[in-house]
């Protein structure tokens, strides 16, 4: 299997799993993630993330979402979605790109992606900011924006903003909001991969997204762990 239109996604994940299982007996432990990131890579692909976006692309069942050029659409049951740009509305004077899930599968049970990959050297080793509006109607999931740093083999910095109680991932009803991730990117970083979603039923807008290299001044996004362990007896 030479070529990614031979390729299906449960070809894919059970190339992984042969793989994870051949390492593992030669003492080597690597996750499900990983080493679906080690099958796309044998396709010229930057990580598992891009080829699942790249198998949807081409499957048929992910035809109601309109992906602009540029992007590539992932997730879970994104067939239950439609998306496209939105050619009545406009904010503040930039195309408005829409997600809609009218299928209760759950909050976790689907969820549609859009991403882009692209090479890491020019915002190695400086700080990131990653932008954009975003407003929901009847939401009873989440929808966000997030940014990933990769070394070779690994994550190596990573937020979406679900951690946050302010100024975090949208839920419910809400008008346009800016929201912004802010990273430092490691030196050694070798993909930056950025994009949008949206969690389970409702409708999602996104508008005016920017990805810039900024100051020191700028702070960083809060991170999602605590330096030291907190309220371990549940105190009131």
């Amino acid at each position: 299997m030479h070529d990614l239109r031979d390729l299906k996604p449960s070809d894919a994940k059970m190339v992984a799993k042969r793989l994870a299982t051949a390492l593992k007996n030669k003492k080597i432990d690597l996750s499900h993630g990983e080493c679906l990131d080690i099958v796309a890579r044998q396709f010229g692909l930057n990580d598992g993330n891009v080829m699942a976006a790249r198998l949807a692309e081409k499957s048929p069942v992910s035809s109601k979402i309109d992906v602009p050029e540029g992007w590539f659409l992932t997730g879970k049951s994104n067939y239950d979605f439609t998306g496209g740009i939105d050619q009545s509305e406009t904010h503040r004077g930039r195309p408005v790109f829409f997600l809609r899930n009218e299928v209760d599968r759950g909050m976790d049970a689907s969820n549609a992606t859009l991403m882009q990959s692209v090479n890491a050297e020019p915002y190695a080793g400086k700080r990131v900011r990653y932008s954009g509006w975003l407003r929901c109607e009847n939401l009873l999931g989440s929808a966000t924006i997030w940014l990933r740093a990769e070394s070779q083999n690994a994550m190596v910095a990573f937020n979406n903003l679900e951690t946050l109680r302010s100024n975090g991932a949208l839920k419910g009803s809400a008008g346009w909001s800016y929201r912004e991730i802010v990273l430092d990117i490691p030196d050694h970083t070798k993909t930056l991969s950025f994009g949008f979603y949206l969690n389970g039923p409702g409708e999602a807008r996104f508008s005016g997204l920017d990805l810039q290299i900024v100051g020191a001044d700028v702070p960083l996004t809060a991170s999602p762990e605590r330096e030291a362990p907190t309220n371990l007896d549940f105190a009131s």
